[in-house]
Parts: C-alpha cells; structure tokens; sequence
C-alpha cells in the first residue's frame, strides 16, 4: 500500500503535464484514444430519474449541442466532494479515454483526480 501511495504522488502531477491537450473542438478526431482535453463546463445535468443516475458535463455548448460530454455514474459521484455543480462555467483539464455514444464524443469520470480545474479562468 505504501508504494501505490509513493506512485501515486510521483505520477499524479504529471498526468496533466502532457503535452497532447486537445480541445473540445477535437475531440470527435479521438475516438477510441486517451486524450487530455481542455475547455468549459457549459452545463451540469444529473438525471435521477434515469437508471444509474448518470450527470453529464456538457462542454463544448449544452446539450443536445454540446461537443463532448463526460459521464459520471451516480456510484461514482460520492468522490466528488465539492459537488458536480461545481464544475458548471469553470474552464478545466479533463484525462480519459474518448468513447462514442449516440455519435456523440464522451469521457467516462471515474475519479475527481481525472479533472483540473484551471486556475484564472
């Protein structure tokens, strides 16, 4: 366990240090791909009354325009200790793998560690 801590430490602040940051705009050229993408919170919607009680970032424009979503399952949302609303306007660092749903581009958050919220924006 001490050494997953020890990795962790030494990894994490490089995850976002890369230099491949796309931006929303691109990501539909990603598919398939593990990208860092960069751009605005347009929109924060949590479906309760949908299965798995998803919330979706919409960035790029709100939805049904927006130019990528990232999904974040309910089971997952209890991480996220300063609120998913948090995120709405907010110019952020995103890491994940681009999947495709409805031909529409999205990241799947897992972990809070996945975004950085950009400071000065």
């Amino acid at each position: 366990m001490r050494y997953l801590i020890i990795f962790i430490c030494l990894v994490s602040p490089n995850l976002f240090a890369q230099d491949s940051v796309i931006s929303v705009n691109e990501a539909s050229n990603y598919i398939g791909q593990e990208v860092i993408v960069q751009g605005k919170v347009d929109q924060v919607v949590h479906l309760t009354s949908v299965r798995g009680k998803p919330t979706y970032f919409n960035m790029g424009g709100n939805y049904p325009n927006q130019k990528l979503t990232l999904l974040l399952w309910d089971s997952n949302e209890h991480k996220f200790i300063k609120g998913t609303q948090f995120y709405e306007g907010k110019i952020i660092k995103v890491i994940g793998t681009i999947e495709t749903y409805r031909g529409k581009p999205q990241i799947i958050i897992r972990e809070p560690e996945q975004i950085e919220v950009l400071e000065g924006y």
